[in-house]
Parts: C-alpha cells; sequence; structure tokens
C-alpha cells in the first residue's frame, strides 16, 4: 500500500509558489531535478495526443486520470477523447507498455485556455487499469496542505530554463516547499 503522498504535478490548477532545492516553472519545467527511481511513481501516467507526447498526469483509480485542462482542451473546446492515449505507471519514454484509450474529458466549466485559473481535468479511460509493482493509483492528502510542506513534483520534459533546453525520456523529481497564495 502506498503512504500518502502530497503530489503537484508541472501542469497543476493553480501553481503555488515554491523554493527548496528545485525549481518548478509555470510552463511545466523541471529544473535542479533527478532521476526518480523505478517504482517511486507508479502512479504516473503519460499522455499523448495523435501519437505524439503531450503531459503528464496521474492515476487516482482504475478508470480515472487527473491532468491539466490546457493538455486536453484548446480554444475551440475539449480535443476528441479518442485521439488520447495514455500510458500507466510511465518511467522511461522509450519502453512504454500498451495505452488506455480515454473515453471521456471532464474540467471546471470556468476553465479558460488562455488563463491558469480551474486548470485541471479528469480522463475517463475506455477499460480498467490493471494494478501491479509499477502501476497504481496515488494516494491524496485528506486534509489541507500546510504552509512549508515538503511536496514532491514529478514528471517529463524540459530540464532547463530555456525553451532549446534538453527533454527528459525518464521520470525526473524534484522536492519543493509549498508556499501558499493565499498569503500574499
Amino acid at each position: 500500500m502506498n503512504k500518502p503522498f502530497n503530489f503537484l504535478f508541472s501542469n497543476s490548477a493553480l501553481p503555488p509558489l515554491i523554493s527548496g532545492s528545485g525549481k518548478l516553472e509555470l510552463d511545466g519545467k523541471i529544473i535542479h531535478g533527478s532521476i526518480a527511481k523505478p517504482g517511486d511513481h507508479p502512479w504516473m501516467v503519460y499522455i499523448k495526443y495523435f501519437k505524439r507526447g503531450l503531459c503528464g498526469g496521474f492515476l487516482v483509480d482504475r478508470q480515472h486520470v487527473i491532468t491539466a485542462a490546457h493538455c486536453v482542451v484548446d480554444y475551440h473546446g475539449p480535443r476528441e477523447p479518442s485521439n488520447f492515449e495514455v500510458y500507466v505507471g510511465a518511467y522511461n519514454l522509450d519502453g512504454l507498455d500498451a495505452p488506455y484509450e480515454v473515453d471521456k474529458i471532464q474540467y471546471p466549466p470556468h476553465y479558460k485556455p488562455s488563463e491558469y485559473d480551474y486548470d485541471i481535468a479528469v480522463l475517463r479511460l475506455r477499460s480498467n487499469v490493471t494494478y501491479s509493482s509499477k502501476v497504481s493509483p496515488i494516494c491524496l492528502a485528506g486534509e489541507e496542505l500546510k504552509p512549508h510542506e515538503n511536496l514532491t513534483v514529478a514528471g517529463f520534459g524540459q530540464t532547463g530554463p530555456h525553451v532549446i533546453s534538453p527533454s527528459s525520456s525518464i521520470l525526473l523529481e524534484v522536492g519543493v516547499e509549498y508556499i501558499p497564495r493565499k498569503i500574499f
């Protein structure tokens, strides 16, 4: 059984301000992170759209994934669910298992693609995920985050601050400190 894990993925709703040894950029970069150990984040998923890598997310149960709304919605509305593939237990993008198809996309009605507010979406998979040592759901925190609580950010993508920074095909993680928006 996984321990409760306060998890913030890099394309999350209302990104908090953070500090610590690493840095999380609002555009999905993990800077000063390190390679995650295989099996440390069995809830990680990798999402492709028209067979191209798009975003990360996490598995919450056998049929639902949480990701960022901007990954599945554009200025014309939600993208067609059947054009997405979800790879569960994602660790190495060069060795992904068979994908799951997306059946339905839900996101907050107040979400606007031009803003970060309400930037969260739920994908319902067409079939149930089989759990294993490499694939299991995240244990969501049952209470409000406390200021300065340690969080872990995990994901794929660019590892530097510049547009041409190299990308990682191996899952990365970085520790960050939660600083709530309401203190400002």
